[in-house]
């Protein structure tokens, strides 16, 4: 498939493009890692994702609607007990960082 069939096709299935897709799972990744705990501070959050902690916040909020430091005084136990409970359901896929 050439990248523009990948590209109507993304929109036909997700309603935007390959690239706002690929930036939303970026940070919805690592907002679970944040809610889990599996990350000490934002660069572990990142990894290597972002270029720096000012492209990280920005992309965090926009996709999430709350800075990093809002979304973890804010996390609700509900929130932590369903990014937990979706980690033990076989058969889910992983999300995984669209490159």
């Amino acid at each position: 498939m050439s990248s523009r069939s990948v590209e109507r096709l993304t929109n036909r299935i997700y309603g935007t493009s390959p690239k706002l897709l690929a930036r939303k799972y970026r940070a919805l990744s690592a907002a679970v890692r944040l809610g889990m705990g599996d990350a000490q501070g934002w660069s572990d959050a990142a990894g290597d994702a972002f270029y720096d902690q000012a492209h990280f916040i920005r992309e965090f909020s926009a996709f999430t609607g709350l800075t990093p430091a809002r979304f973890l005084a804010q996390l609700a136990p509900l929130t932590r007990a369903t990014m937990t409970q979706r980690r033990h359901l076989p058969g889910l896929p992983n999300l995984v960082r669209i490159a």
